[in-house]
């Protein structure tokens, strides 16, 4: 990948000129002050995050949120238009709001987190920096770096900005934040094409041009100077800044509100739509309503002054309350955030909220490998000495884990080489046999070997000067975090598997530098490819350290070579035997042998290196001739004789520990793994099989993709032919950052739910563009965190199908308590619905409706929320991305549930009536209240057409005997004589509340399964039984707590359990409220035998239509047509399409056909 302005191959004269500087002595003061202006600081642009105000206001712009604003506001409306309104007619309206604000307010300050991936790509520059002005070297503030400066980098120095090298020393920087990849990347200020200046040298693209080093990476070796040719937003990193930016601008929102609609979840989506359809229904429901209740001139019983038509807004409003699920909002908040608050006990931290389910709909899981798949840290786990293979176990730089033992099936090399017997020669016949890549891995398990295994390799001679001489020549150290316990090297990321392997055997850094004084190092370079150092043999040590191979005598130096396994075998002429002596012949075919168990280890992924050494007596050159150049004393060293090898080393970046099972689970679960990497073609290819991303019956030249065949001419394929390569391939090797956004893009447009997961900065775009975001917590950078939705505190890959399992049960818990909020309030539009079509009294008052909603609803709602996940939740297929949250069988039952409570109640109701009024019909009831009601009839005992309740009622309290049979002090004792008609009513619908309490109460134990029975593992959520408890004791404190009951909710729990009837019986109300519960959860349960039934079909039905899509999808990409946008819709016109021309060809045939005419048969057309 070139510079796009061509300063990697610029000559310097003309940068000088470009950029308004001077290569020796850097830009004046005053100049950098004109530039500082002119260009501003070298930070990257920071967008002002939505306040807590602005995504407050965006969370009430849901639809359903909306609804209830505008019932809300209409119930305040009619409130304050009442002739003598009161504080407690305001009730409504507030609770309402209430709910409105809580919930809005409880997202907001959950997603107040923010996307910080810009802010956070401004933290990674490094404070201060040294650069080179008015020709001397200064040290500044990292953002007050103009263009043109000239910076001075050495080991462990960020870059401050994009660079291009001037002056590099053995020069290397680790490029992981922007590639990916852990490999530190040699840069160079030679222009040669030849040795590095070349993108496509040697065959293969450069991620990152040799001669430029950029913003944010890390100098791991050597010292340079370069030129600054790019800061802030024009350096590499702010390309990629700009780019998040772009994604979250590319919608036409104008206003000053985060605009959300663009980047909705599937679940976001579900309840939008869910919400328009109860709006609609709500509205039309509430308008039927009235337009009957007018027609029927229903007037208020305890009010009859009123008109009929405001009187029925009012009960418009109560049924729009009743219609619209306030809950619904409110416990998907909570849910989500008790889901969130689990996940981080699984290791995921969650940044937005609506993610929590999303992962769980998941269909696609783009990874990048290094750091995500694999640990980020090379690691020996093969060596190869004396012809015998041994394996290095343990992970990462902890030198305290791990052996060095004989492998379990050995490679040993021909007898020619090793003085062997032949059965070395035997296996590597068999090995050459094996396909690539199909034959037994030679990678070493990453567990610790158990007991049987002795670490007998660390006793072995030619093992600890093997890894004592990568040791001697390496600069590399390993050090542990007093804090965090934590190993970490600081060097060359090759050289840390040496480092950390020598100290499993007791070679540690400063011991051995002690015993062997370095006396001198030649650097590696491009043209020699190997290392060189020289150390000093103590006088009287024999062997190459402790128990090590036996050196020559007066051997006073030692020179090792550590590097390239093809140019060391070649300079070698002899090797180590088994028994600790020098083989003296090492000859063509021997080499060759070698070479072939380099190539069998290079098969597998791993990272090759050869060791040598050559002993000296004396130096071949003097030590003090300054005139002597590294390259001449580096052929002295090797003239005369020649190398004596010692072994190979076999290193790899390892998968972390339970990917493979991870990856065999997100299988299983119908999830593809695809790996996305800016690795090289065979490795990624390797590490893939490894962990089960390509399975054996895979096609690998499908299913892996060098990703310059995306852009074979620099632009990337067409849409149709780019899809047609992502629809089959699950590798994708040597990615660019535009690669991996590309590839979420095409995933998308295939009707896909695409989760990323990444640690690096060259993950940031995919990761916002994603339906879902994961990054890694620990190794991830602030950008790949801030541009995701979700983190992996562990790092660990395995966390994510821990969380895409936690997705799935949240989804399946919301769709539980969705169906039960919806029934419940479906049954009490019908209750209303009922007692206004069938003209009697209206069965329930505003503020009992919204206690129903926020305290027998609510709780259980939210427990449904918390229902432990099925077993087998994992082994489904991913959810259609377009399915809706209540499903057509879910409609169904939810209705027919809403039906059975509503029936039940009425019943309940109705019985009520007749039981403590005598009467059921509105108009009559209201006669009597008004007779009642300190009327002249009443106290005369005259009109006894109203029927006898009240005249028994106006006998007793007034003593009068008029036209009725009561006359006597007996028939004055109970109840229902002394109790007036407006009691008598709040009695029969306190029975009917408390019905429904009870009713709603044990439906929501019927609704934690859709099929299986109620009493099934009943007391596995204890969340259920405290919700269900605060239920009962609210219930019990809204009916008998004077002033509470009476006066606020008008309900009469105290009379109702003190009521005796003319029988002598107390009671009785309570007894058929407990009934009427009773009565509905066995109904509810009856029916859920056939909603199994019903699942079932549906379940086939999904099946059929998932695997239907999938073969019009890959029949679409292999014809290179693009995807509709809604693949089901498309299928289900083109089968109505061919189902049409199938009978219009049947009929044909029997149309007039005039002359006659030989008509073939229907199943010939």
């Amino acid at each position: 990948m070139s510079d796009p302005r061509g300063y990697h191959d610029c000559p310097v004269k003309q940068l000088e000129e470009e950029l308004a500087t001077d290569s020796k002595n850097g830009v004046s003061s005053a100049a950098a002050a004109e530039k500082l202006a002119r260009d501003g600081p070298n930070e990257l642009f920071k967008p002002s995050p939505p306040t807590l105000f602005m995504l407050f206001v965006a969370q009430m712009l849901n639809v359903i949120m909306l609804l209830l604003t505008a019932s809300a506001c209409a119930s305040l409306i009619i409130a304050g238009t009442r002739s003598n309104p009161e504080p407690i007619h305001f009730v409504e309206g507030i609770a309402i709001f209430i709910i409105v604000f809580l919930n809005a307010g409880i997202a907001a300050v959950t997603e107040n987190v923010a996307n910080n991936a810009l802010e956070a790509l401004s933290k990674m520059s490094q404070e201060k920096c040294k650069v080179i002005r008015d020709g001397e070297e200064v040290e500044i503030e990292s953002t007050r770096v103009v263009i043109g400066d000239l910076v001075v980098l050495g080991t462990g120095d960020v870059c401050p900005a994009d660079l291009r090298m001037l002056d590099a020393n053995e020069l290397k920087v680790n490029e992981m934040l922007l590639t990916g990849e852990p490999d530190d990347v040699a840069k160079t200020h030679k222009l040669d094409k030849k040795a590095s200046g070349d993108d496509h040298a040697g065959g293969e693209e450069k991620l990152t041009p040799p001669s430029m080093a950029f913003m944010s990476c890390t100098v791991t070796n050597g010292k340079a100077v370069g030129i600054v040719t790019d800061i802030g937003m024009a350096t590499r990193v702010g390309r990629i800044a700009e780019m998040l930016q772009s994604e979250k601008s590319d919608d036409k929102n104008k206003s000053c509100l985060p605009d959300t609609t663009g980047n909705m979840t599937p679940l976001q989506q579900s309840l939008q739509e869910l919400g328009v359809k109860i709006g609609y229904m709500a509205i039309a429901v509430c308008a039927a309503v009235w337009v009957i209740g007018v027609a029927l001139e229903t007037k208020d019983e305890t009010d009859p002054t009123k008109p009929s038509w405001l009187y029925m807004i009012l009960v418009a409003v109560t049924l729009a309350v009743a219609a619209i699920p306030e809950g619904i909002p409110l416990c998907v908040t909570i849910s989500l955030s008790n889901g969130a608050n689990e996940m981080v006990n699984r290791n995921v931290l969650v940044r937005r909220l609506a993610a929590v389910e999303t992962l769980g709909s998941a269909s696609v899981i783009c990874t990048d490998k290094t750091g995500t798949l694999t640990e980020g840290k090379m690691t020996l786990v093969k060596m190869w000495s004396a012809g015998k293979l041994y394996d290095v176990s343990g992970q990462g730089f902890d030198p305290n884990v791990g052996k060095v033992y004989p492998a379990d099936d050995p490679l040993e090399i021909p007898h020619s080489i090793s003085g062997m017997n032949t059965e070395g020669t035997k296996h590597m016949e068999r090995v050459k046999e094996e396909p690539s890549g199909m034959g037994k891995s030679l990678v070493a398990p990453s567990a610790t070997p158990g007991a049987a295994k002795a670490d007998s390799g660390k006793t072995e001679p030619t093992v600890r000067s093997t890894l004592l001489s990568g040791l001697l020549c390496s600069n590399t150290t390993i050090n542990q975090d007093p804090e965090t316990k934590l190993w970490t090297p600081k060097g060359n990321s090759s050289e840390a598997p040496l480092v950390v392997a020598a100290a499993k055997v007791g070679f540690r850094n400063a011991d051995t530098a002690a015993e062997f004084p370095r006396v001198l190092e030649i650097p590696f370079n491009s043209t020699r490819k190997m290392m060189l150092t020289i150390v000093e043999v103590p006088a009287g040590t024999t062997t190459l350290g402790k128990d090590g191979i036996r050196l020559p005598e007066a051997t006073k130096y030692v020179t090792i070579v550590k590097g390239a396994p093809n140019i060391i075998l070649d300079a070698c002429s002899q090797s180590c035997s088994k028994d600790d002596s020098c083989i003296p012949e090492f000859g063509v075919k021997e080499k060759a042998e070698a070479m072939d168990v380099v190539d069998q280890l290079s098969s597998q992924a791993l990272r090759v290196l050869a060791a040598a050494i050559k002993c000296y007596e004396e130096l071949p050159f003097d030590q003090n001739d300054d005139n002597l150049t590294s390259d001449d004393k580096f052929k002295a060293m090797l003239s005369g004789s020649t190398l004596r090898l010692l072994g190979l080393f076999a290193s790899i970046d390892p998968a972390r520990e339970g990917v493979k099972e991870a990856v065999e689970a997100s299988n299983v679960g119908g999830i593809r793994v695809v790996m996305i990497t800016g690795d090289y073609y065979k490795t990624a290819i390797a590490i893939a099989k490894n962990i089960k991303i390509l399975l054996p019956e895979d096609n690998v030249a499908e299913a892996a993709l060098d990703c310059g065949g995306l852009r074979p001419n620099g632009d990337y394929l067409p849409d149709v032919e780019f899809d047609f390569l992502t629809s089959k391939v699950k590798v994708f090797a040597r990615a660019k950052p535009e690669d991996k956004l590309e590839i979420v893009k095409s995933l998308q447009r295939q009707g896909l739910v695409c989760a990323m997961t990444g640690d690096g900065v060259n993950d940031a775009p995919a990761l916002n563009k994603s339906d879902i975001g994961v990054a890694m917590g620990i190794q991830g950078t602030d950008v790949a965190k801030g541009a995701s939705a979700m983190i992996l505190t562990d790092d660990n890959f395995v966390s994510i199908v821990g969380a895409v399992e936690m997705g799935r049960v949240i989804y399946a818990g919301i769709q539980k308590f969705v169906a039960f909020i919806m029934s419940v309030h479906i049954g009490e539009v019908m209750q209303i619905f009922f007692t206004v079509a069938a003209q009697m009294p209206i069965m329930r008052q505003p503020l009992q409706i919204l206690f129903l909603i926020l305290v027998t609803d609510l709780p259980p709602a939210v427990a449904l929320g918390m229902e432990p996940g099925s077993p087998t939740i994992m082994r489904d297929r991913p959810r259609p991305k377009r399915q809706p949250i209540v499903l057509t069988w879910m409609w169904i039952s939810i209705v027919m549930n809403g039906l059975i409570l509503s029936v039940c109640i009425a019943i309940v109701y109705v019985w009520a009536l007749d039981y403590f009024l005598g009467l059921i019909w509105k108009d009559d009831i209201q006669k009597v209240i008004e007779y009642e009601d300190d009327s002249l009839g009443c106290r005369l005992g005259i009109n006894p057409t109203i029927g006898d309740p009240a005249l028994k009622y106006c006998s007793c309290r007034y003593g009068v005997s008029g036209a009725g049979p009561f006359n006597t002090k007996d028939d004055c004792n109970d109840d229902s004589a002394t109790m007036n008609a407006d009691m008598k009513l709040r009695l029969a619908r306190t029975t009917a509340f408390i019905g429904v309490v009870y009713a709603e109460n044990v439906r929501a134990y019927t609704s934690r399964s859709f099929s299986e029975p109620f009493y099934k593992e009943m007391f596995s959520n204890s969340a259920m039984q405290k919700a269900i408890g605060i239920a009962q004791v609210a219930l019990y404190l809204v009916i008998f707590i004077p002033g509470l009951s009476d006066a606020i909710f008008e309900l009469e729990g105290a009379k109702m359990s003190g009521y005796e009837d003319s029988n002598g019986n107390a009671g009785v109300g309570y007894g058929f409220a407990f009934g009427a519960a009773a009565s509905c959860v066995c109904l509810c349960e009856l029916y859920k035998l056939l909603v199994k039934e019903q699942i079932r079909k549906f379940g086939e039905q999904v099946k059929r239509q998932q695997d239907e899509e999938e073969a019009e999808r890959q029949r679409l990409i292999a014809a290179r047509e693009p995807i509709p946008h809604d693949l089901s819709k498309s299928l289900s016109k083109e089968s109505a399409r061919q189902k049409n021309s199938k009978e219009a060809k049947v009929e044909e045939p029997q149309k007039p056909a005039g002359p006659t005419l030989e008509v073939p048969a229907a199943n010939q057309v």
